[in-house]
């Protein structure tokens, strides 16, 4: 699949692969890490770039990996433009982040958000997350 075509799927696919990327069958636990790997390798913003590997852990073991990946986001100076591909793994994270008990995590996200919104060239964008 090309880039460009697979990075305006990437909104659907991402949160679908978060799913079942902890289901029984080893094959399909499997088969989503990988994709989420192909992902990954489609996004062409340089900051978000050196954050796949964080991201990606936050999205695969959320309960082990959110509140470093937030510290990671927060610490990361973004001054290219935030695209499609790059809000597809990170706006999953904010979400987990911005649905769990801890105020800590809660003001995280909402910073990031707020940071990142300058950044979001095309409203279109944004139109998979309300």
């Amino acid at each position: 699949c090309a880039p460009k075509q697979l990075s305006t799927c990437l909104p659907t696919i991402v949160p679908r692969l978060s799913e079942v990327i902890n289901d029984t069958h080893p094959k399909v636990q499997r088969a989503s890490q990988l994709a989420l790997q192909q992902v990954g390798q489609v996004i062409r913003n340089p900051e978000v770039q050196t954050l796949v590997p964080a991201l990606l852990g936050a999205i695969t073991r959320p309960n082990d990996n959110t509140r470093a990946c937030l510290d990671i986001l927060l610490d990361t100076v973004f001054v290219n433009t935030v695209d499609a591909p790059s809000l597809a793994l990170i706006v999953p994270v904010l979400n987990r982040a911005l649905r769990e008990r801890s105020t800590e995590l809660k003001k995280k996200a909402a910073k990031i958000v707020g940071n990142m919104s300058s950044l979001i060239n095309d409203p279109k964008d944004m139109v998979p997350y309300q």
